[in-house]
């Protein structure tokens, strides 16, 4: 509750068991997030990470000159700063990228994480519909067997396009 942001009330225990069902599959990768803001969702999921995965926090942070929808307000000062305050575990394996996954290639992206396999990854950046479509793109390359994508916002009636964008994904680029 020290987190600024938005996080649905029940998702700590969706993550809890998505945790457990990996770890009793043998179900390993990173931990991912498209959009932090201050990270609330994303100290959730990191907290499912184990001791060798990194977890990597993609946002535009002060960078807002790009946020073209206006779906949030992210800062890398204040992210960093809860990061110390109140994970400071997650520190040796966190990995910060900033810039608009939108100008990000599948070649860019990989070399800019550091990784090809993802096992949590939420999709909470742009809340245009090719934001989102870009952004599920990226996760299903990235995310291994087994993985969990969340989407934000999902129905949501203040962002329709995220809705909009699922469905062109679903219908157009989803492979798998």
């Amino acid at each position: 509750n020290d987190v600024a942001g938005w996080m649905g009330g029940n998702i700590h225990h969706v993550i809890r068991y998505v945790d457990q069902y990996h770890a009793e599959n043998d179900i390993h990768g990173d931990i991912a997030e498209i959009g932090i803001h201050h990270g609330r969702l994303f100290f959730v999921l990191a907290a499912a990470a184990r001791g060798e995965e990194a977890c990597i926090a993609i946002d535009l942070f002060d960078h807002q000159v790009l946020n073209v929808d206006q779906s949030g307000n992210g800062s890398k000062q204040t992210f960093l700063g809860h990061v110390e305050q109140i994970f400071p575990e997650v520190k040796p394996r966190l990995r910060v990228v900033e810039g608009d996954s939108m100008s990000m290639t599948m070649p860019s992206i990989r070399e800019r994480i550091g990784t090809e396999r993802i096992r949590l990854f939420s999709v909470d950046g742009g809340h245009t519909r090719l934001h989102a479509v870009n952004d599920l793109s990226i996760a299903q390359e990235l995310l291994v067997g087994g993985g969990l994508v969340l989407l934000d916002d999902f129905f949501g009636p203040h962002w329709p396009s995220v809705t909009e964008g699922f469905f062109q994904f679903m219908a157009q680029y989803n492979r798998r």
